[in-house]
């Protein structure tokens, strides 16, 4: 397998951390695998928080977001390491982190097309009731991407 790119798309969650414990598992021993995790965020609105305006209460909010999301950075490049620490090179592992501009599966979609990944791995939280009110992620990915592996880890 020649060049076998794998998407990972990532939220943090215990469930993410099986994803990436089956794709060390299962890609380690491909040389020629590469891996991206991948994080869309909703993007924080510009507002002016000046101590003029009403807006100024919610700098402390704003502030606090700002870190949460440079947490969250720091958290993917974390599991860039787990996979370097668990045999793969640096130049086989990349992520991608960037604000979100539309549905979360209609990113992680133009996402598989635009890189050509032939493998995303999806995590599957049981019991989650939302699922019987929306269409999943899953659903979507799987019934828009054609000639790829889609790996669902439960």
């Amino acid at each position: 397998m020649a060049n076998q790119k794998i998407l990972i798309p990532y939220n943090f969650t215990d469930m993410d951390q099986k994803a990436l414990e089956f794709a060390a598992n299962t890609f380690k021993y491909i040389k020629t695998s590469r891996i991206t995790l991948f994080h869309v965020y909703i993007p924080l609105p510009d507002i002016e928080t000046s101590a003029k305006t009403v807006m100024s209460r919610l700098s402390s909010s704003m502030h606090f977001l700002t870190n949460e999301l440079k947490e969250k950075e720091k958290a993917i490049q974390s599991s860039r390491q787990y996979l370097l620490d668990k045999g793969f090179s640096e130049d086989q592992v990349d992520y991608v982190f960037r604000p979100r501009t539309r549905s979360l599966p209609d990113e992680i979609i133009d996402a598989a097309t635009e890189g050509n990944y032939q493998v995303i791995i999806l995590n599957l939280r049981p019991h989650r009731i939302i699922r019987a009110f929306v269409q999943s992620v899953h659903n979507k990915v799987i019934s828009s991407l054609r000639n790829r592996a889609v790996c669902i880890v439960t």
